[in-house]
C-alpha cells in the first residue's frame, strides 16, 4: 500500500511539473524540454525513494520509469507539433 502511494506521488508530481512548465511556455526548445524533464524525473525518483519501503525498490520503481517515459513521449511529440505549427503559421504570414 505505502510503495503504491510513493509510486503515485512520484508520476503525480512529474506530471504537474511537465505541465506547469509547457504551460508556461507552451513551447520549448528540444534541449530545454530534456533538460526540464532530467530535473523532474531526478526529483520524482528522489520522492519515490524517499517514500518506498521493503528490500526490493527495483520492482516499483519500473513503474515510475514507465510512466515518465511515455508522458515525456507524449509530452515531446505534442512540443513538436506546436512547433510545427508555429513555423507554418511564420511562413504564411511572410
Amino acid at each position: 500500500m505505502q510503495n503504491r502511494k510513493a509510486i503515485q506521488e512520484a508520476c503525480t508530481l512529474y506530471q504537474h511539473a511537465i505541465d506547469a512548465v509547457v504551460k508556461e511556455f507552451e513551447i520549448l526548445e528540444t534541449d530545454d524540454l530534456e533538460r526540464v524533464h532530467n530535473q523532474v524525473k531526478q526529483d520524482a525518483f528522489v520522492l519515490f525513494r524517499s517514500k518506498v519501503v521493503g528490500e526490493d525498490p527495483d520492482s516499483y520503481e519500473t513503474e515510475v520509469i514507465k510512466f515518465i517515459d511515455e508522458l515525456y513521449e507524449k509530452t515531446k511529440l505534442s512540443n513538436m507539433e506546436k512547433s510545427r505549427y508555429a513555423i507554418v503559421g511564420q511562413q504564411k504570414e511572410m
